[in-house]
């Protein structure tokens, strides 16, 4: 649906993603461009590296304080983690 896009053109994708984006907040998966849910990625886990927020499903954009709150979460070798029975994933 999206087509892909150069270098140039992902920066004011991302910049929107910076600017109007939290960490930890829900995303619209359905609308927003994969660039922009890309870097809503990189924020999360820029926060998560940070300690700001605890584990996230980069899919559904659940978030929890600790791996054991409200869900299970699958570990690495996913790109970012994921939670399981949400749904989404």
């Amino acid at each position: 649906m999206f087509r892909e896009l150069t270098e140039a053109e992902k920066k004011p994708f991302q910049q929107w993603a910076r600017d109007n984006y939290t960490a930890g907040d829900n995303r619209q998966l359905n609308v927003w461009h994969p660039e922009v849910i890309a870097e809503c990625n990189r924020i999360n886990e820029e926060a998560y590296e940070n300690g700001d927020i605890g584990y996230w499903c980069a899919w559904c954009g659940l978030t929890a304080e600790s791996e054991e709150a409200g869900t299970q979460w699958d570990a690495r070798p996913y790109d970012y983690p994921r939670c399981r029975g949400c749904g989404a994933c």
